[in-house]
């Protein structure tokens, strides 16, 4: 599966304003960067997991750097801002979070159909939904990698069948709910107004809330971002996502120079 080496870069990019403006360094929080991201320490370790910070709760990957936007923890979904602060007691792209920053999948103005004909065994994706890409009439499609990418939509019946077409070239087998796993992609298909396959794009990828390793095809979320990019050339791929970010790193550099 291609590596997902976005996630920490961007988050370092966009984050550093708004970290250093709430949490300078040499406060109770004591943030740390490199070029992979934020993190941090804790005497001679670092924070690893949740951990609340001047009021604001974050997560820590076992690597130790700060994720940002969806990720998975203990069967829950939760949304982590640009500058790495749990959102809450909002709605973000159709989710609407609690108070506790989970989703409630009761709330919101999405709720996904229940299928009949799902088969979690199955070793494609339509096996698995049991909807044929003839049926779906929309796909909208999400991007969690910093939010530079607006969410969008696909209406065109031969667009949407080609897409289709191309997740059908991966072999999945079920497998595990893992601890937590961040996202760059996520894809939710429609019925006419009825929500019928909710894709995350990860490792591993996440079918209707059912987690799923991909055994055959290989995840390139690469040719998700050019799929994209032909239908909106203002989508940014992951090349340009890079070069965003070290563009925001340099003068964030060089403010930080002359303010010394």
């Amino acid at each position: 599966m291609k590596k997902l080496k976005l996630s920490k870069v961007i988050a370092s990019s966009l984050v550093v304003i708004s970290v250093l403006a709430l949490n300078p360094i040499g406060a109770s929080a004591e943030w740390k960067q490199d070029s992979n991201g934020w993190w941090n320490t804790e005497e001679s370790s670092w924070s690893v997991g949740w951990k609340e910070i001047n009021g604001k709760w974050y997560y820590f990957g076992q690597d130790g750097y700060m994720e940002t936007g969806c990720i998975k923890y203990d069967g829950k979904s939760y949304y982590l801002n640009s500058d790495g602060s749990m959102a809450h007691d909002t709605t973000i792209d159709g989710i609407t979070l609690g108070s506790d920053g989970a989703w409630n999948q009761t709330a919101g103005t999405s709720s996904l159909k229940k299928l009949s004909n799902i088969n979690l065994n199955a070793t494609t994706i339509s096996g698995v939904t049991g909807i044929k890409s003839d049926d779906i009439t929309k796909i909208v499609f999400y991007d969690g990698r910093g939010g530079l990418n607006k969410p969008l939509t696909v209406e065109d019946k031969q667009t949407i069948k080609e897409f289709m077409e191309y997740l059908d070239g991966y072999n999945i087998e079920k497998t595990k709910n893992p601890e937590t796993t961040g996202w760059a992609q996520r894809a939710v298909f429609y019925i006419h107004d009825d929500e019928v396959i909710n894709i995350t794009f990860g490792d591993p990828i996440i079918i209707n809330d059912d987690y799923f390793k991909i055994i055959k095809g290989g995840l390139d979320t690469d040719k998700i971002d050019e799929f994209l990019k032909s239908i909106d050339p203002s989508h940014l791929t992951s090349a340009e996502l890079d070069a965003k970010a070290i563009e925001i790193n340099k003068k964030i550099d060089e403010a930080n120079a002359k303010s010394i």
